[in-house]
């Protein structure tokens, strides 16, 4: 049982990482090109946009990406009629919402320029959003899918896909068109990604004898009240606290070029954190089996593989932020910025911690507790923006600290609680070993300490760190889940 349990973790882990490693580093690249090309404040506008356009998804989306993966899984083997009906259900409401959104989004751009973003020439780049909008909808519906089933060799292929056109066609859209130009090259993009998405779904329903049905689906709406619902509020809440944060701050006399410096710094932390839920969805399949929903190995595994994953991958950003000014350019060579790009690194190591904790609470179906904690979350975002807000960018990174920092110590007694994580794996010498390493590569990056000495300290950080990720990892019920 335990090797077949692994070998299933691992492949399922190893492929989703690679399939989001793909997309999002060339993604990323895309963006990379964006911001050299635009400069800070075009950058902004661009940042501000699609920080629009995600507040705007969760609504459409309804919170069926989660639901998708989560009860795809539960019924694919024991029921491939109810999970026929369930495809077909978040067809429907994926296709409708999208639809009526995009509308809106159409019929109010004038009126979200000017009252909200305080730039109406911005009015043309979100009426072409309202289309990317609508395909990234039903695209991130379909991928859902395709994680429930398991199906992460076919992710990847499309991860490839909707990575290599919007790089192709976002970079020539920006040097043709700029922000429109942008837009309309990732509207195209993702046009091509979900053409490819419904032909590897149609083909992997067929592989498990799934047959889909719309005409039977709305039988499954008891799904809706009970977990998409409470899915679809969690995301609301983070998704509008996340963008109410962003367009406080455009009432500042330089807004939009505080904007560009966090948007740009932010996309370290979006990297790292989509890596984390990579890592998340190909667990998540796993934590809703009926038979593994209380296996204790898999529960540490799951909390230790995110932390690992945020801390690994951002200790080297955060002794070192200028890496990100040799990436993005001189437009953004300022000590501000080397300040922005560490704490958010920072941010992105709690915020994954938390991604395991969240897992815990889908797989066992307490998704209105997880609203609940989102809806904490935003008020504490929303309190400290004001607090800090005149700081510009530097104050939106400690916001986004203080209030995940905040929501992780809500979260933890809850689980305590409820017996769902052991107490050992969250409090402990050696966490607090962990954190305080942490905290201090995070003094060597922001406090001006020459870089020859933070090279001569920096492997010494690494090896503390794997030395006591180490001890956490013997010390829990995972350890035979891991390759150490």
């Amino acid at each position: 049982m335990k090797s077949r349990l692994k070998t299933r973790i691992i492949r399922n882990i190893s492929f989703s990482l690679a399939g989001s490693v793909v997309e999002r580093g060339l993604n990323f690249l895309a963006f990379v090109f964006a911001a050299r090309f635009m400069g800070t404040i075009g950058f902004g506008e661009l940042g501000i946009i699609y920080s629009t356009m995600a507040m705007i998804s969760v609504f459409a989306g309804f919170g069926i990406v989660v639901t998708g993966t989560k009860y795809v899984a539960q019924f694919k083997i024991v029921n491939p009629e109810k999970t026929g009906r369930i495809i077909g259900l978040i067809g429907i409401v994926s296709i409708s919402f999208s639809t009526i959104y995009c509308c809106v989004i159409i019929n109010t751009a004038g009126t979200i320029a000017t009252d909200y973003l305080h730039a109406f020439h911005l009015k043309d780049a979100l009426l072409v959003s309202g289309i990317l909008l609508a395909f990234n909808i039903i695209n991130e519906a379909q991928k859902g899918i395709l994680t429930g089933l398991e199906e992460f060799k076919k992710i990847i292929i499309l991860n490839f896909i909707s990575g290599i056109s919007t790089l192709v066609l976002m970079t020539t859209g920006v040097y043709y068109g700029n922000l429109i130009g942008a837009l309309y090259g990732a509207s195209f993009a993702s046009f091509i990604t979900l053409v490819f998405s419904l032909y590897f779904l149609t083909k992997a329903c067929n592989k498990y004898l799934i047959p889909v049905s719309v005409m039977n689906s709305f039988k499954e709406l008891k799904i809706i009240s009970n977990y998409s619902f409470p899915a679809f509020i969690s995301g609301v809440s983070v998704a509008m606290g996340l963008w109410l944060m962003r367009t406080l701050i455009l009432g500042n006399p330089n807004g939009y070029y505080e904007i560009g410096l966090f948007t740009a710094a932010s996309r370290f932390q979006v990297i790292v954190n989509l890596l984390g839920i990579s890592a998340g969805n190909a667990l998540l399949p796993i934590l809703s089996t009926q038979e593994l929903k209380k296996n204790k190995a898999l529960i540490d595994f799951n909390i230790i593989v995110s932390w690992g994953i945020g801390i690994f991958l951002t200790i080297p950003i955060i002794c070192f932020p200028e890496i990100a000014v040799v990436i993005f350019g001189e437009n953004f060579d300022n000590s501000q910025f080397y300040k922005i790009v560490a704490l958010l690194m920072v941010t992105a190591v709690i915020m994954l911690y938390k991604q395991g904790l969240g897992r815990i609470i889908a797989a066992n179906g307490l998704m209105w507790w997880s609203a609940l904690s989102n809806i904490l979350w935003v008020i504490i975002l929303l309190m400290c923006t004001q607090l800090f807000i005149e700081q510009g960018a530097f104050g939106l990174s400690k916001a986004l600290f203080c209030s995940y920092l905040v929501n992780v110590f809500f979260v933890i007694p809850f689980l305590i609680k409820k017996k769902l994580v052991q107490k050992k794996l969250l409090f402990s010498i050696n966490i607090v070993k962990i954190l305080g390493t942490v905290y201090g590569s995070w003094l060597l990056g922001s406090l001006n300490i020459p870089v020859s000495y933070r090279i001569i300290i920096f492997p010494l950080i690494f090896i503390i760190l794997i030395y006591q990720f180490k001890i956490i990892v013997n010390e829990s019920k995972a350890k035979n889940l891991f390759i150490l």
